[in-house]
């Protein structure tokens, strides 16, 4: 497969091909969901078929196009830093953990904001550390970039 960077524009590279995925976790087909590229897999969250939302985070190795269903954890333990199923949200990559912000979650937007550490497969609910501050409305349907990979602040 080649990188985006190695697609040369006065060549034929651009043609779309269908890739046959395999695994015994290969999601359902889903709409609404999040993706999220780190290395060799592809990060799939959220999303819903019809009335059945997926609260699942897969992986798809982009070697042998294998899918894989990620069994995960909330920080210490806890399951309330699990997120619920999400619709719409959006997710960024920063370093080696994804940021998920807002989405439908049983139908209600949210601004609810979730770390997802890959290196660990772990779930941490943000908390906002002045919670009369200032914050976005509840969305969903939006997007987010992360631009030249830099962050802010800590």
């Amino acid at each position: 497969m080649k990188r985006i960077e190695d697609l040369n524009e006065d060549e034929q590279d651009f043609e779309w091909t269908e890739v046959k995925t395999g695994g015994k976790d290969k999601p359902k087909p889903i709409s609404h969901h999040s993706i999220i590229v780190k290395d060799d897999k592809m990060y799939l969250f959220g999303g819903s078929f019809n009335f059945d939302s997926n609260e699942s985070v897969y992986a798809l190795d982009l070697r042998k196009f294998v899918w894989e269903k990620l069994r995960v954890r909330g920080l210490d333990g806890n399951a309330e830093n699990i997120p619920a199923a999400h619709d719409e949200q959006c997710s960024v990559l920063v370093g080696e953990t994804v940021i998920l912000f807002g989405g439908f979650v049983n139908g209600e937007r949210t601004n609810n904001i979730y770390k997802f550490h890959l290196k660990k497969n772990l779930w941490e609910k943000v908390e906002l550390q002045d919670p009369h501050a200032d914050q976005p409305c509840p969305r969903a349907g939006h997007s987010a970039v992360i631009y030249n990979d830099v962050q802010q602040g800590d």
